[in-house]
């Protein structure tokens, strides 16, 4: 009895998939920017630029940013959306962020409050914005498709826009100088204080 048990352990053992297959399926995404190795790299950052569609009045700010930087294969960033006074734009940091270096494809969501919010169960409360990006990122241009979506009324279905954003020389200008990610995050985290998501 015991030797067909080990007969069958060892023939089990040998159906599995070598080591390196095996890790294979283990390996984090490299294209995340939100795991923690890339939370504690140290490694130089590029800024790749803020792509911008803003149309501006002479007190009013409306459309989106995006503002890019890549370590290696990695983009990470913030968006930023205004449909109104021009200040302290609201800002959300890129999350669940996919990008392929050989195609240009990108996806990306960020989480935003644009304003206060109102129906009837909830009253002027922190709006849940959340921005949903799937498209191209090019030399001069980020486009593709974007879905906003009410975090607050989960069952309503998401508004899509077709957006193309261009490189902004002038907005790229204004963007956080860092040298690492690390020292970039911790920037970051003094913008998103004032105008990050309320939720």
């Amino acid at each position: 009895m015991k030797n067909s048990i080990l007969v069958l352990a060892i023939l089990f053992l040998q159906s599995l998939p070598p080591a390196s297959l095996q890790a294979k399926f283990l390996t984090p995404n490299v294209n995340s920017a939100s795991s923690t190795t890339h939370h504690q790299s140290t490694k130089p950052i590029i800024k790749v630029g803020a792509f911008s569609n803003m149309r501006y009045t002479a007190e009013h700010a409306y459309g989106y940013t995006a503002e890019l930087w890549r370590e290696q294969n990695r983009i990470f960033g913030f968006f930023l959306s205004s449909q109104g006074l021009i200040g302290d734009t609201p800002t959300g940091l890129l999350e669940d962020v996919r990008y392929d270096q050989r195609t240009g494809e990108l996806t990306f969501q960020a989480r935003l409050t644009t304003g206060l919010f109102s129906n009837r169960e909830f009253h002027m409360v922190p709006s849940r914005d959340v921005f949903r990006f799937k498209g191209m990122l090019k030399a001069r241009h980020l486009i593709g498709t974007l879905e906003i979506a009410n975090a607050l009324t989960p069952t309503e279905a998401p508004r899509r826009e077709k957006i193309k954003l261009t490189l902004s020389e002038k907005e790229s200008e204004v963007m956080i100088e860092a040298q690492s990610y690390v020292e970039w995050r911790e920037k970051a985290e003094e913008i998103l204080k004032f105008r990050g998501p309320k939720w």
